[in-house]
């Protein structure tokens, strides 16, 4: 079991489903369905008929909750959640600059909501940071404390749904990747779409190319969590919603006789190009 170091802050923290729920005791299915309904909106919590239930979901909810039965508590747990990758060419240098863009008054807000019914915690980063001429990958992200357990649903005697709690928010981590997952995955280019390629084969002596990005955007996305727990068949998850609006200034050092080419994701997670190099 770990805990974050005095002082550090924990973030907003996000009342989830079963945290809502327990808090309301015994009262009315219908009026603890009513008052979850209204909390899920406020907190702005996906809805559950979005996530495939039918009928009268939040009803569906507080009965579920209130009905499952604990399988196993695996304790408090630390991870990694990625917000932003800066991806350095093959054999190139690279060096990345961000500072918050806009009047917004915020660079990033991370909401990390823990799945199976969880709560969470929400946080605001204001990012003005030069990460120096590189070679290798860049990761962006931040470390988060959770506490995860297993739930059997009525009737069930196997587990139905792990529930993931997001404790606490915790450091900014900056990570080094070598290999890049994505950099490296050289065939896997189906949710990929090329930009314009820097073309300097017939060029030994390279090239040094800027560029101005800036990111903005509303997105979320399900992450699955590395952590072996034993016994456990079912993945711990959970939701990174990512508000974003930064200006980066990138530059590339890219050495002669090879040809580079920019990739951006086309899945909707808004980023920094991702390379190729042939």
């Amino acid at each position: 079991m770990t805990h974050h170091d005095a002082g550090t802050d924990p973030g907003e923290r996000i009342a989830g489903p079963a945290e809502f729920v327990e808090e309301h005791g015994a009262a009315d299915d219908a009026q603890v369905a009513g008052a979850l309904a209204e909390h899920m909106e406020q907190a702005g919590i996906e809805p559950p008929a979005r996530r495939g239930m039918i009928g009268d979901a939040y009803r569906e909810i507080v009965q579920r909750i209130r009905g499952r039965r604990l399988i196993e508590d695996f304790g408090e747990h630390e991870f990694s959640v990625d917000w932003l990758g800066f991806h350095v060419p093959q054999g190139a240098k690279g060096q990345l600059k961000i500072s918050t863009a806009g009047t917004v008054g915020y660079g990033v807000k991370l909401e990390v909501l823990g799945l199976g019914f969880g709560s969470g915690c929400r946080r605001t980063l204001t990012v003005n940071e030069d990460f120096r001429e590189r070679t290798q990958c860049l990761s962006l992200g931040q470390r988060v404390r959770a506490r995860v357990r297993s739930f059997a649903d009525r009737g069930k005697t196997a587990a139905s749904h792990v529930q993931v709690d997001v404790l606490a928010v915790l450091a900014e981590e900056r990570r080094a990747l070598d290999p890049c997952p994505e950099c490296s995955a050289a065939d896997e280019l189906d949710d990929l779409a090329a930009g314009a390629a820097h073309d300097l084969r017939g060029d030994p002596v390279g090239q040094v190319y800027q560029e101005s990005i800036k990111l903005e955007g509303d997105e979320s996305v399900d992450i699955g969590l590395p952590l072996s727990l034993p016994g456990l068949k079912l993945k711990p998850s959970v939701s990174l919603k990512r508000s974003i609006q930064l200006e980066c200034a990138v530059k590339y050092d890219l050495p002669g006789g090879h040809c580079y080419t920019p990739y951006n994701r086309s899945d909707g997670w808004t980023g920094l190009p991702i390379w190729r190099r042939t």
